[in-house]
């Protein structure tokens, strides 16, 4: 609690100066662990991916019928793993010093591959490929009980355990989980901060918990996020067209918005204005 406290009221560079040591870390450490079980398992990796690509185009009759579910589960879990399409993954790349919003734009959608494919892909391969899963479907009787009366929760921790000894794979799981959780937790208090900060300035309200609450619980969250994502695409696009063209003529892009014909920016029609005064400040005739 005490190092959750220091890094939550270390402000914002504080919190991103412990994530930027502790997230790569964890993404190599866990990855590492998945390489070396499939060195380790390297004859059953033929097998895996035909398991894999069979099972995806209902092509195996153990599995067959269960392609609607296994897509529905695909989305629910990628969905969890990044909260991709929600939007609220916006806070970290809003806090961030860019010269132009497509740096962080494109940094942010790299941050997708490397959570939901990356790290998600490594678990599925570990767990495939020692065998270390039931399939349960709900309601009904299992079609593969490899692990008798074992949840989904342990699959990974004890696919870990084939590696070296099951005692590994309890304290991996454990220090994964703990700097998972504790990473996602300062994160989220930062959130909490910057909601509350939105709330009281723009709206004047005390608490929005139970209406955030309930627009989560009913996936509107996600409808609200892709009505604006659409509303909001051609700027995006102009902003993205922007970038293109400066990287293209050797420059290091930097984001004008009135040169782009992009309006209400705020942030960077100041940051503009600033530029602008201090040039002129530096060279009378800018201002001419």
């Amino acid at each position: 609690m005490y190092f959750l406290a220091d890094d939550i009221y270390g402000g914002v560079k504080r919190i991103a100066t412990v994530s930027e040591y502790l997230v790569p870390v964890m993404a190599i450490g866990y990855v590492g662990i998945c390489i070396a079980l499939l060195a380790f398992n390297a004859s059953e990796i033929p097998a895996m991916f035909t398991l894999i690509v069979t099972s995806a185009l209902n092509l195996n009759a153990t599995f067959a019928g269960l392609l609607g579910t296994a897509i529905a589960m695909g989305v629910q879990r990628g969905v969890f793993a990044s909260a991709a399409g929600l939007g609220t993954e916006t806070f970290e790349s809003g806090a961030t010093s860019v010269s132009h919003p497509a740096k962080q734009g494109l940094v942010q959608a790299l941050s997708i591959y490397i959570d939901t494919f990356l790290i998600c892909t490594a678990t599925a391969f570990m767990i495939l490929i020692t065998g270390m899963y039931n399939v349960v479907p709900s309601g009904r009787d299992a079609i593969v009980s490899n692990l008798s009366g074992t949840g989904p929760e342990l699959y990974t921790q004890l696919a870990m355990g084939t590696l070296v000894s099951q005692t590994f794979g309890q304290y991996f799981m454990a220090a994964s989980l703990f700097l998972f959780c504790f990473t996602t937790l300062i994160i989220y208090f930062y959130k909490m901060d910057t909601n509350i900060a939105f709330v009281r300035e723009t709206l004047n309200l005390r608490s929005s918990g139970n209406v955030v609450n309930h627009l989560a619980r009913f996936g509107l969250l996600g409808w609200i996020n892709v009505i604006t994502i659409f509303t909001l695409s051609k700027i995006a696009i102009k902003a993205l067209k922007d970038y293109d063209e400066q990287k293209k003529a050797g420059l290091n892009p930097v984001f004008y918005p009135s040169k782009v014909g992009i309006k209400n920016a705020d942030f960077w029609e100041e940051l503009e204005a600033k530029e602008d005064a201090s040039k002129t400040e530096l060279d009378p005739k800018v201002g001419i």
